[in-house]
């Protein structure tokens, strides 16, 4: 399965500037192996929002993006289990650098995706029915 390759922005995620008044921010790499293809993940943020960096090490392949923390609330609490922004950062930080067990990180591609949502719904998406009378 192939990723096509995502322009890697020259400018990478810009954290909080206390002197502004902002929360300080956060920026954590690590480099790590899903399903034996090594990456390079960083992620940095501040209390607005999360930027989260992959690149493929071997191909140089790279992705970015940036979630607000109001999304990352509302994401979570449509997954039935809602976190609060600081502790979905703490528990994703926890994950990079492999603190525990309890949380983890992985890198799925848009395959894996789609085998997840039929996995999840093996019936396909709800047909409309129409009646004849």
């Amino acid at each position: 399965s192939s990723v096509a390759p995502v322009p890697w922005p020259a400018e990478p995620c810009a954290s909080g500037d206390s002197s502004a008044g902002v929360t300080v921010g956060f920026s954590k790499t690590a480099r790590r192996t899903f399903h034996d293809v090594p990456y390079l993940l960083a992620v940095s943020g501040d209390s607005e929002g999360l930027c989260i960096e992959v690149e493929h090490a071997e191909e140089g392949q790279k992705w970015r993006s940036r979630f607000p923390a109001r999304f990352i609330e509302e994401i979570t609490q449509r997954t039935g289990n809602a976190k609060k922004f600081d502790i979905f950062v703490r528990m994703l930080l926890s994950a990079l650098a492999q603190e525990s067990d309890a949380v983890y990180l992985d890198v799925l591609t848009a395959r894996d995706l789609e085998m997840l949502r039929r996995h999840a719904n093996p019936q396909g998406p709800p047909m409309t029915s129409t009646s004849t009378q």
